[in-house]
């Protein structure tokens, strides 16, 4: 093998490695651009509710993405339960529910007896059940040394939550069954900036273009020696 041989097949060689390293660069420059514009609108964006199609209510908002310390600079609140955590964390989300119960889902009875009296509470709907009362003494109209009691006060409050990609963004969504729930606050964020869920669906340079690329020069530069 001559020596011009052996140069001409080192350019080949470099011309390869460069196009390897232009689809690695190329990728991993797309990644950090679908991740900045995730968290830019995720920043901007507010918690949208709306109806499903089985008449619940749903909350979203869309969702943060990037490394612990990305994460640090975007949302201290989230920043601060994902050091709680041990182990690797994927995905970490925080919501804010409120609930309000309905005026006339309670009741209340009062008796009286030999100056002793009881105000019983009752009420009960589809998300919670609440039994208590109230005893007391009453002397000459005035109430007088009021005790409340509790018996019973339980939720009964279903959440759906996940993470699902919606006009290309991905968006952490929460439903509940419970129509006296409403959802406040939505914060969540995808912890590994390397997530299959952030890569972009399509790339300016692919895998098999890099293959075909360095093929195609190596092939015309032994054929062109023939």
């Amino acid at each position: 093998m001559t020596t011009l041989n052996k140069i001409l097949i080192g350019v080949v060689i470099v011309l390869a490695a460069g196009l390897i390293w232009e689809f690695y660069h190329t990728k991993n420059l797309e990644n950090k651009l679908a991740i900045g514009e995730q968290n830019k609108a995720a920043l901007m964006d507010t918690v949208r509710t709306m109806k499903t199609k089985n008449g619940e209510l749903e909350s979203a908002k869309l969702a943060l993405a990037g490394s612990v310390n990305d994460l640090k600079k975007m949302s201290e609140d989230l920043a601060a339960e994902l050091k709680k955590e041990k182990g690797k964390v994927r995905i970490i989300t925080k919501t804010e529910i409120v609930y309000q119960s309905k005026p006339d889902s309670s009741s209340a009875i009062v008796t009286v007896h030999d100056s002793v009296g009881s105000i019983r509470t009752d009420l009960d709907d589809s998300c919670r059940v609440f039994r208590g009362h109230t005893s007391f003494i009453l002397s000459k109209g005035i109430i007088k040394n009021p005790s409340f009691v509790v018996e019973k006060d339980e939720f009964n409050l279903h959440l759906i939550t996940g993470l699902r990609e919606r006009d290309k963004q991905l968006e952490i969504f929460v439903r509940s069954s419970c129509p006296n729930v409403s959802i406040q606050d939505i914060q969540g964020a995808v912890i590994n900036p390397n997530d299959p869920l952030l890569k972009p669906k399509k790339s300016l340079i692919t895998w098999r273009d890099a293959v075909v690329l360095s093929g195609g020069l190596a092939l015309g530069f032994f054929l062109g020696r023939q």
